[in-house]
């Protein structure tokens, strides 16, 4: 029987925990996915974390002997090189796959160190000779906008075309739309307004729950030939901004939350980060209806992959209200954003 060692980089973050999970609960019974692997394959998932003392470190390692935990820090090449050599040692053999998702910088923050860290981690998941990497971007519509001096996801696109710039590296990038986490808390009712005052009454927003990003890409890892070399929107909902209200109220049971409309109209008139996020979403819509390609096909798409893909009313009927986000998880305050700044 296959063993795969699973490398997770940002393994205790939403999507990399998520991955996590999703691979200890794997149990070796299952069918495998992939027809060109070994039947049955294992997997055994090695959490990358700066503090593996840390009460999240400790709480991924509870969950079974096929996850262990190693230390690295992702500004300290050596320190990441060491866990591929200290694998590489072992009589199973190395690194097998490698799972990608790097930690938000915070909007309007210097995208260097971020690209720095994806370009470390394709390096040596290329020299290790990994079989497969997987790395989450961001989706953003047409890549004929990715040279844009405007873009704000100038770091995703730079790690990207590294990754696909590797000979002999196999590799699926996935490209998670609007999370939807970003409506927790305060500043998630200041993003609705922002977005129910600046959107064009049609225009559909994308938007996947950032666990299922880590799931779906547990199960691209159990059949990695099948989505070799493709670039995947991940999405598991596509709504207009009235349609999320609604689908909220049904979910929760209640209004979403939002602040004054007035209130929404002076900060997107005062902040061009705000700005920016609705022209982003305008653009992305644009886009998706001048491919030919619709959402709901995108959804669909996703759901054959991963078929528990949440909708915005099932992730909503989930949610628990008691254990929003803390203010400021994406370097977005009201203070900053009356500012102008981030």
């Amino acid at each position: 029987m296959s063993l795969r060692k699973i490398l997770v980089v940002g393994s205790t973050g939403k999507q990399g925990s998520a991955f996590v999970r999703a691979a200890a609960a794997h149990h070796p019974e299952d069918p495998a996915s992939d027809a060109s692997s070994s039947p049955d394959p294992r997997f055994h998932v090695i959490a990358l974390t700066r503090s593996p003392a840390s009460p999240a470190a400790k709480e991924l390692l509870a969950l079974g002997d096929n996850v262990s935990v190693a230390a690295g820090d992702l500004n300290d090449a050596a320190s990441v090189r060491k866990v591929f050599e200290d694998e590489k040692a072992k009589p199973e053999g190395g690194i097998w796959g490698v799972f990608v998702a790097l930690a938000f910088a915070g909007l309007g923050a210097d995208p260097a160190g971020e690209i720095a860290q994806g370009m470390l981690i394709t390096d040596l998941a290329c020299e290790y000779g990994v079989k497969h990497l997987i790395y989450s971007s961001v989706e953003r519509g047409d890549e004929a906008r990715d040279d844009s001096p405007a873009s704000s996801h100038s770091a995703k696109i730079q790690i990207e075309r590294h990754v696909k710039s590797k000979q002999g590296l196999n590799w699926t990038i996935l490209r998670p739309a609007f999370f939807m986490e970003n409506f927790d808390g305060f500043i998630g009712r200041i993003t609705l307004s922002v977005l129910r005052v600046g959107l064009k009454k049609d225009t559909k927003l994308q938007l996947i729950a950032a666990e299922d990003i880590g799931r779906l890409g547990f199960a691209v890892m159990r059949s990695p030939s099948a989505h070799s070399g493709q670039c995947i929107a991940v999405l598991g909902d596509a709504l207009t901004a009235q349609e999320l209200q609604d689908a909220y109220a049904r979910g929760a049971g209640q209004a979403m939350p939002a602040v004054p409309n007035a209130l929404a109209y002076t900060l997107k008139a005062m902040n061009k980060h705000a700005r920016g996020i609705v022209e982003a979403i305008e653009d992305v819509n644009a886009d998706r209806v001048a491919s030919g390609t619709s959402f709901e096909e995108l959804v669909v798409r996703c759901r054959e992959i991963y078929p528990e893909m949440q909708t915005f009313e099932a992730w909503a009927r989930a949610r628990n209200a008691q254990a929003e986000r803390k203010e400021g998880w994406n370097g977005v305050s009201l203070a900053g954003l009356l500012r102008g700044r981030l």
